[in-house]
Order: C-alpha cells, then structure tokens, then sequence
C-alpha cells in the first residue's frame, strides 16, 4: 500500500482508516502464539479510545503492560482517542515507574490482569485494555496533529527520566521517513525487539503498525539470544532492528545464523564499532543490507550510513552517515559559528519535525529547544561532531563528558577511539574519577579506562598506555586500565557510566623524597607507561602484572644495583615502602621464601596455589584478590626461580619442597590445594604426600593442565638442536639474571619434568578447570584414567595465560570459590559427559 507524503499531514487517525482498508486481514502483530489482523487490532484498540473519552484531554495515559499483542492494542488505542501515552516498562523496578509517573502526571494506566495491581499500587486508576467493542456509529474525534501524542522518557542514568514531547504530527512523519527510506514495507516481518517504554520500541512498533507491516513481538531479555536466533528464523523476519550490543550478541552465538530471509538489519542506540560492523556483516545473507542509524528521544532519527566492512578502514567505530529526510544538521563552534568540514563542534538538529521540549520542565527545554521564525525547531545535542567534505557526519562524544585531567581538556571519545585501535581491545569506556591517587593530583580529575579485552587476548595495561601515549598527548593518556568481562548496560542495552566501577582509592599525591626514591618512582613510571608517580603509587593498584614485574626486577637489578625478589615487591609495592627496605647497590640480595601471602588473612583455611614451570607465585595475585573475602591465599613457585642456583629436578623432590613451605604456614590439614599448569601436577603430587603423612586433603583445583601422558609430544630436533638443548637446560637457574630469561629457561626445564612424570590416580575431590579459549585445547583430555574420586571439569573463559589475569580470572575465581563452599558456580560451564578426547597441537 502506498505511503504518500501528504499522509503526514493528514494526521494519524485517517493513515490508520486507510492501513486498515487496505491490509483488514492481513496479521499486524504477532507475539507468541497469538496472533492479530489489521481488523481486529482496529476493533480493539477502537474500544479502548472510546473508553479513554472520559480522560481529560491533555492528560497524560500510562501504559503499563508486557511485550505481548495487548501493548499493540494500547499504542494504537491512546494514539486515537488524542491523549499523551506514556509507556511504563513492566520490567523496571517500582522507584523507577513511580518517578515516571510523577514526572509525567499521570492519573490513570491501561493494564491487564498481570499489571492491574502494580499499577494501583502507583496510585493510578487501572484501565483494562480489553474493552466491549463500541458502537460503529460512534465516531471519535480526530486528534490535532501538532498535540502531544507521545511523551518518551529517557534512560535517568544521569538524575531524574526526563519526558520528551513527541507529536502526533512527527510520529507519523517518523513512520513516513522509514517507509520513504525503505526501511519498512508492507510485506515487511518486523522484529520489534524493544519494549514499547524505549523510545526505539514504540517506534518500531507504531511506524511498522501505520506503514502495514506485520510487527513480530520478541523480548530478547526472556528468550536468550539462541532462542532468540530461532523465533526470527521460525517468523521469516526481513527487519531487524537491534543495538550494537544485541547484534554483537546473536553473531556470536556458536553454530547459530541469522535468517536467510533478512533483507535490512539497522544497528542503533549507542556507537558501532567497526570491529562489530565487520562481524555482523560477514554473518549476514546474501543481499541484505546492513545500516547504522543515528537518532535520539530528543531528535528522533537523523542518520544513517550503510555499511561496507571492506571500506571501514581503519576507523574504530562506523560512522554516523548522511542526514535522513527533513533534517538539516549543523556543527557550532563554541562562539556559535558554523564549523569548517573536519572541524569539531556541537550537533545541532533543524527541522518541522522535532519534539517539542521536555514535558512540564520549561527550564531545561529552553536549555535545548528552540522555535524558529520560519516554523521550524532547533535542539541542540550536547553531541561533539565534525561533517566530512563528503557531508558524512562523525559523532566524537559527548559535550558534557569533556574533562579536566592536570589543566588540559581531554575529550574521551578521543581516547576511547585510540584505544580501540589496539588488536587486543574489543570495547572500552573512559572516564574520569575524582584524583587524590595514582598519579594524579588531589581535587582534579584522574583519567580510567576500563577495557574488554578481545576474546583470547592478554590485556596489558603497561602497553595500552603506550599504545595511547604514541597518539595523544601525555594528559590524555589514561593513569589507570581496568580490564571487565563485559561493559554495565542499562536496560534499553546502552553502557550504564554510572555503574562502571570505581577504581580504589589511592594515597594522596606526595612527591618523591630523595634520590633513591625519585629513581625508583622514575622506574614505576618506565614500566607502567606513566609519568609524574608519587612515592605512595601502588605498583599493582596500577595494573602491574606479572610480566611487568620481570621486567621491573631486571630494570632494578641492572639499572640500580638491586636484586629483589617478587615476593619483596610484593611486600613493598610503592616507591616509598621499596626504598625504605632495599638501598641501592650490589650484594642486596635476598633469599625468595618458600611461599608468599597473597591477600591478607581471613578467617579460614588457606588456599594454597602452585605456579606453572617458570611462572612467579605473585602471578596468583589476581585469584587471591577475587577471593580476599573468602579465604587467605598462599603461592609457590620452582626453587630457585628468583635468586638462582641449582634447581629441583624431579616433581617429586619439587613436591617434597613445596610440602615444607605449606606446613610451614600451615602444619595440620584440612588442606585445600591448586596448581596451573605444570603447578597442577605438583599439587597433586603435594595432596599425596599430606596424605601419607596422615593429613586430610579437602580439595584439588587442577586449573588448565594436561593429564600425566596426554600432553604434546616433545619436538623433533637435530643431533645438534638436541645437544644445545640439554645445554641449556644443564644451566637452568645457573646463568642469566633475574627477569625474563631466567624464567624462560625455567619454563623449558619444566616442560621437561612434565613430560617424564608419570603420575599416580588421585581418589581425593577434584576439580579441573580448562581455558575455552586456548587453541587446540586438549587439556580437558584423560583426567578421568586418573582421577578416581568425586571430581567435575569446569569450562571457564580465557587461554591457557589469561585465565589467571583479569577480566578472564573472575570466573576461575567463582569455581574455585564454589568448590570451597561445595557449591557450583553459576557462571562458568560444566562440561557435561566424557572429557574431549582431541588431540592436544600446542602446549
């Protein structure tokens, strides 16, 4: 059916009569199971305007009901009888609905049986949605199309939700605009994905509604994006219009595809990433088309682009595009006047069709909104952006999120799109927290980025900043990296700022004192990628992992005359507290103990943890900060790593050291053991040992390690690749300094020890853990020739590295924690049957 522009004009109720004519049988919504045409979608929604004539005209009408075939009969029924709808999410918390409703005045809600009494509870008169059909002669009036016809609330995430004023004259120009554009036909099966209380769901769903379109009702938070996957499948679905988020969501789902019968996805609500652009297109069917769009409550749309991932580049996020119908879009200086091409400034929208402000707040509306001599209206974004010469527009970020770090602006936007040039960064957020720590300056603002890293990577805050360092200068650089599993989003799937966390409070700024501790803090800074540390900046707190730690003890030991240990950093983590244990100069050294405490003591038995061949115990550290309120964590590592000389050569007499250290701390059991890699052996080895001395064994964490005999074949070498080998390995913790040749060369010895163990089956409680994303795999092969007792295998994200760094380690930590409470986590797999019997290609 045809959709022609003077249809806008002529106001919603007549564009309804003319859909319903034309398309009486045809579905209109479909949720579930159930199913309405355009006719009897028209008989009830008719009902409900008829008995919303008693409401005063003016006067807002709440919605509050679920994501069902009801809420289409809602938004068409308010729409006609010519009252503001305010949609309520059925799904937001109580504080959340009541502040909408105050805000909007509101004094009754069209309900069903599930909402009926929420919505009393609010103090709002329930109004059923299912009404008796009204009298065919009893015609109602037709709504002014410049009256309020919507009032869409905003997120709140930054104060009180804000209503903006939609009329009915631009919410029929919207569904006008997406038909025009193509975007929606009356062939169409439309995913409405949103609820109706998001401004991009009430969209979707009246624009598909009044363009003829059948609009498919799905809620992805119910179904899981699987289900999800199949319900757009089972429904033939040509339009998907979904976030970021989502989208980034379904094209990861292992095994799964979107519909062959897509013909339109559009990407909308927050930035796109081009990374995530590339993923989403190279999943899509032949012939369809992938959008971004660009648009807000405030402004409606205003953009789109469509997406070629081959002529991305290396842009990290997908452009905002090209004005869409009806909008002329200027870039302002600060003094007002028009921004150059290229040149950044502030987004301001100008068109008839715009909301009019915000509803009962005149102050703020005159902060943004604007009516213009010549009938139009001008909003403006509080968006940073630059146009092209092409006239494409690029949004940089937010005006009011511009910050002052040590006297400069910074926007950051413009680090968040430097950072997501680095290969191992999959999304990030910076923001800007109050100073008084970590190398900044107390009452000014100190600039975290908090980071997730790509699937498998290692995520090194030391080479992020350095990273960011080669682009932006030095106060844009941020002072702390902070790795997350995944971003907070709020429920319209858009990051939540206010629930990223909070980095910890560091010491007030205190300048170095002395030459020692200038070198030292000089030293802090070369390693971590920062400038101007103090002399109370906390190593770790600063993202020092334990890559960074090598690299610090050899810069300390060949640039200061040093010979610490990492347990002595540990100890000692700022430059003040190193300096006033170790003085500079040769012959400082001191012997590593057998076991370092990782966490302060709780009130528990400890955890002990046994590091892989040439790992550090401190590599631990990360675990025992997850667990500091669960139990006290206690690490080993090889003898000999730190301070050189002649190491253990069998796992046995390793075993046998590592059983003093642990008795030492702890001399009667229960005992509760883990080990990585190679560690996990010598734990096991350790958990035999208590046992024959008569002790009990409570628990063994085997975490990412082969079963005695299934790891990988050692490699094929020459006589004279042999010969160089077994001569390396002769001069194992004899030669090279402290750092990370040694811990190579003691990395090689173990593998070796590895694979002349033989192994003894274990009865005791066990759990093996394996790394989902380690290539090859093979880890979780054979454990169960040797493990005989009660013992589960647990799947938790990250490599066979990252598994004990963070974001990765959080995981692990909720397995380990669960199996000391006897419980099973909740967010990691178990790995139901026989363990992959794969073959194992790496080691």
């Amino acid at each position: 059916m045809d959709f022609p522009r003077c249809a806008v004009d002529a106001g919603i109720a007549e564009r309804w009569r003319s859909v319903v004519a034309a398309a009486a049988e045809r579905p209109a919504v479909v949720a579930g199971t159930s199913a309405l045409t355009y006719a009897e979608l028209d008989v009830r929604a008719h009902a409900l305007a008829h008995a919303l004539a008693g409401v005063p005209a003016g006067e807002p009408v709440a919605v509050l009901l679920g994501h069902g075939e009801a809420v289409a009969v809602a938004a068409v029924g308010v729409l006609l009888s010519g009252r503001p709808m305010v949609a309520l999410d059925a799904a937001a918390p109580g504080p959340r609905l009541a502040a909408v409703v105050d805000t909007a005045g509101a004094r009754c809600c069209v309900v069903d049986g599930a909402t009926s009494a929420r919505a009393v509870a609010l103090g709002l008169r329930p109004v059923p949605v299912e009404q008796p059909a009204a009298p065919a002669s009893r015609a109602l009036p037709a709504p002014d199309p410049d009256a309020p016809a919507t009032i869409v609330f905003t997120s709140g995430t930054t104060g009180r939700p804000q209503g903006v004023v939609c009329s009915g004259r631009l919410t029929l120009h919207d569904a006008w605009l997406r038909a025009d554009a193509d975007w929606c036909r009356p062939d169409d099966a439309l995913a409405v994905l949103l609820p109706a209380a998001f401004g991009l769901g009430l969209a979707e769903l009246v624009s598909g509604l009044l363009t003829g379109a059948t609009a498919h009702l799905l809620d992805p938070r119910a179904l899981g994006a699987t289900a999800l996957l199949r319900e757009l499948a089972g429904h033939a679905t040509t339009v998907l219009a979904a976030t970021p988020g989502l989208l980034r969501t379904l094209v990861d789902v292992p095994g799964a595809a979107l519909p062959p019968t897509l013909r339109l996805v559009r990407s909308g609500g927050e930035r796109f990433l081009s990374a995530d652009a590339r993923a989403v297109a190279a999943a899509l069917p032949p012939g369809c088309t992938l959008l971004n769009v660009l648009g807000s409550s405030e402004t409606a749309l205003l953009t789109s682009f469509r997406v070629d991932a081959e002529a991305l580049g290396g842009a990290p996020a997908v452009p905002a595009g090209w004005p869409v119908a009806d909008r002329e879009l200027r870039v302002e200086r600060a003094d007002g006047g028009e921004a150059a091409p290229g040149e950044a400034g502030e987004l301001v929208v100008v068109s008839r069709y715009l909301p009019s402000g915000y509803w009962r707040d005149p102050v703020r509306t005159a902060e943004r909104f604007e009516d213009l001599a010549d009938g139009r209206h001008l909003v403006r974004t509080r968006d940073r952006a630059r146009v092209r010469a092409d006239g494409c527009l690029e949004l940089l970020g937010r005006m009011d999120l511009t910050v002052k770090v040590r006297g400069h602006r910074v926007d950051p936007a413009e680090v968040e799109a430097v950072l997501l040039t680095h290969p191992d960064v999959a999304e990030v957020v910076v923001v800007a927290h109050a100073g008084g720590a970590a190398g900044g300056r107390e009452g000014r603002d100190r600039l975290v980025a908090h980071v997730v890293p790509r699937r498998g990577a290692r995520l090194r805050p030391a080479l992020l900043r350095a990273h960011a360092r080669a682009a932006l200068p030095a106060p844009a650089v941020p002072e702390l990296v902070l790795p997350l599993a995944e971003l907070p989003r709020t429920e319209r799937g858009k990051v939540d700022r206010s629930r990223l966390p909070a980095p910890a409070a560091g010491a007030v700024h205190e300048e170095p004192v002395g030459d020692w501790e200038r070198a030292l803090a000089e030293t802090w800074g070369h390693v971590l990628e920062l400038t101007g540390l103090g002399r109370h900046d906390d190593f770790f707190e600063l993202g020092g992992d334990s890559l960074d730690v090598e690299h610090l003890l050899t810069l300390l030991h060949d640039d200061c005359g040093v010979r610490a240990t990492a347990a002595d950093l540990l100890a000692a983590p700022t430059p003040a507290l190193f300096a006033a244990r170790h003085r500079a100069g040769p012959g400082r050294a001191r012997p590593a103990p057998g076991t370092a405490a990782l966490v302060p003591a709780v009130d528990a038995p400890p955890l002990f943890c046994i590091a892989g061949a040439g790992g550090l115990a401190i590599g631990f550290l990360p675990l025992a900060r997850r667990l500091s309120g669960v139990c006290p964590v206690h690490a080993l590592q090889a003898h000999r790593l730190e301070t050189g000389g002649v190491p253990d050569w069998s796992l046995a007499r390793a075993a046998r050291r590592h059983l003093a250290a642990v008795r030492r701390v702890q001399p009667r059991g229960p005992y509760r053991l883990a080990g990585h890699s190679l560690g996990a052996l010598l734990a096991l080895e350790v958990a035999h040992l208590l046992r024959a001395a008569g002790e009990q064994v409570e628990l063994v964490v085997v975490v990412d390690c082969f079963a005695p005999g299934h790891g990988p074949a050692a490699p094929r070498r020459s006589p004279s690749q042999r010969l160089r080998h077994a001569a390396g390995l002769a001069l194992t913790g004899l030669v090279g300094g402290p750092g990370e040749e040694r811990s190579r060369r003691f990395h090689q010895q173990g593998v070796v020890l590895g694979r002349r163990h033989r192994g003894r089956t274990w009865d005791g409680r066990t759990v093996v853990v394996v790394a989902a994303d380690e290539p090859g795999g093979g880890r979780a092969r054979g454990w169960g020739e040797w493990l005989t007792g009660p013992w589960e295998l647990q799947e938790v994200p990250g490599t066979h590295l990252s598994v004990l760094r963070e974001p990765s380690v959080a995981a692990l930590a909720d397995v380990v924690a669960g199996a000391l409470a006897g419980t099973r986590p909740q967010r990691t797999r178990t790995l139901a049957g026989r363990p992959s019997e794969e073959e194992a290609v790496r080691g």
